[in-house]
């Protein structure tokens, strides 16, 4: 009897249920929608977060030998302050402690030493985070030069007066490997030589005042990967190269930065590689930033493997003659036909005495013919080059090698359009082939 009614009040429970649901969700909309009148909760200011800093790799080194330290700091809301301290070990005077890349010269010692260096990198509201290297130095006694000697200096006399301007100084690692070259200027007030299409000590042409740093890289197989050239006119090149195997180039990158102008210019090239038969049959340059095509050479073999001739993308042929397995003489001829220039290189008792330099009338150009003349001293070492613009037998500059006792590793790299004719044909290394790229940093006395 009174299950109707439990039914029709059931009923009607549900209807208001419903009808103050819809009213719910029409509220909540309205909400939703940002029609309320209610202030936004403000945003949180980010979080300021520690700097992350990298001291390197611990190292192993020899007393005299120069030290590098190359950390790395970065912050995530800009940029760090980053301080070198010294915080165990016999005492040495850090070089440029306030960047991340600093130097040392390893104590003299009798045993093992350990020195500990920390780097310290500071943003902007005052966070800070460190990282710690151990440099261990060994005596210098234990190492064993034989009869092996290698570059130490190399000076320059711009003007021929006997005044020594230039100066490139030599520093190798613990493998005794050509690691870094520092080259200084020292104004004697006499005006030096304008070499107007080349230059000697600086990578300057016109001006051999413009010091610079330059660095080497090299792997286990003494090959150089990458080559960083800083200049104290404010540009750095840098130019790494990658391998498949052996001498098989697969990418060589080359930035260049110039902090001069603004925006700052700040260009990277990437080679590519293209092999044949076993030899580069061609490399080709490209714009990272727009893909476009700035240059593209393809190479051209003799029967016996040696390099006959390089045509590049304006279509200009440079042709290769051979003295046995040494380059002898390289011309150059525009598409055209009309001769660009050459370079003759003379070679007496296996020695090479003289480069002859052909170059084509310029405007400004007031020689177009220069030469090189190098002389050795009993242990057929390269001691003097001196320059002869004109090729009438004046002299206008002198570069003088100095030599120490020491073990030495001769490097080798690869460089666009780099001709070295130290460096033999070995059929043996097909892949290594003078004219293609291939050439040695002055560093170890080379035996031709």
């Amino acid at each position: 009897m009174y299950q109707l009614p439990l039914q029709q009040s059931n009923t009607c429970t549900v209807r208001r249920f419903d009808k103050l649901l819809i009213i719910s969700c029409f509220i909540l909309s309205l909400f939703a929608c940002g029609d309320s009148d209610e202030p936004e909760m403000p945003t949180p200011p980010p979080v300021n977060t520690v700097p992350v800093v990298d001291a390197g790799s611990d190292m192993q080194v020899y007393s005299g030998e120069v030290v590098f330290l190359n950390g790395t700091a970065t912050d995530a809301e800009g940029s760090v302050v980053v301080e070198w301290q010294q915080i165990s070990g016999p005492e040495v005077e850090l070089v440029n402690s306030n960047a991340t890349s600093s130097s040392f010269t390893a104590p003299d010692v009798t045993e093992l030493q350990t020195l500990v260096f920390e780097l310290t990198a500071t943003d902007s509201e005052g966070l800070t985070a460190t990282d710690r290297v151990q440099v261990t130095v060994e005596p210098a006694e234990d190492i064993d030069f034989g009869e092996q000697s290698r570059l130490i200096n190399i000076y320059y006399d711009f003007d021929n007066n006997g005044v020594f301007e230039g100066q490139l100084n030599l520093q190798y690692d613990v493998q005794n490997r050509y690691q870094t070259g520092t080259y200084t200027y020292t104004d004697d007030g006499t005006t030096d030589t304008n070499f107007e299409s080349f230059s000697l000590g600086s990578f300057i042409t016109g001006d051999e005042s413009v010091g610079h740093q330059e660095t080497f890289t090299v792997d286990d197989q003494h090959r150089v990967t990458e080559y960083v050239i800083i200049s104290s006119n404010d540009t750095t090149t840098a130019i790494t190269v990658g391998f498949d195997g052996d001498f098989t180039l697969n990418h060589s990158d080359l930035r260049f930065t110039d902090n001069n102008f603004t925006p700052v210019i700040d260009l990277t090239l990437a080679t590519t590689f293209t092999y044949s038969d076993g030899r580069l049959f061609a490399w080709e340059q490209r714009n990272t930033t727009d893909g476009s095509l700035q240059n593209r050479v393809e190479f051209e073999y003799m029967p016996d493997g040696k390099l006959e001739t390089k045509t590049d993308l304006s279509g200009t042929v440079t042709q290769f003659f051979w003295l046995n397995n040494k380059i002898e003489k390289v011309v150059d001829t525009a598409s055209d036909g009309s001769a660009l220039g050459s370079t003759t290189y003379v070679f007496e008792d296996q020695l090479l005495v003289r480069e002859e330099h052909e170059i084509i009338p310029l405007p400004g150009r007031t020689f177009t013919r220069y030469d090189f003349i190098y002389e050795y001293d009993e242990q057929a070492r390269i001691v003097r080059q001196l320059v002869d613009l004109g090729a009438n037998g004046n002299i206008e500059a002198v570069v003088r090698f100095e030599y120490e006792q020491a073990s030495c590793s001769q490097p080798i790299l690869w460089l666009n359009n780099l001709i070295d004719p130290l460096l033999a044909f070995e059929e043996e290394q097909p892949l290594l082939v003078p004219g293609i790229g291939w050439g040695f940093p002055r560093s170890c006395h080379i035996v031709q």
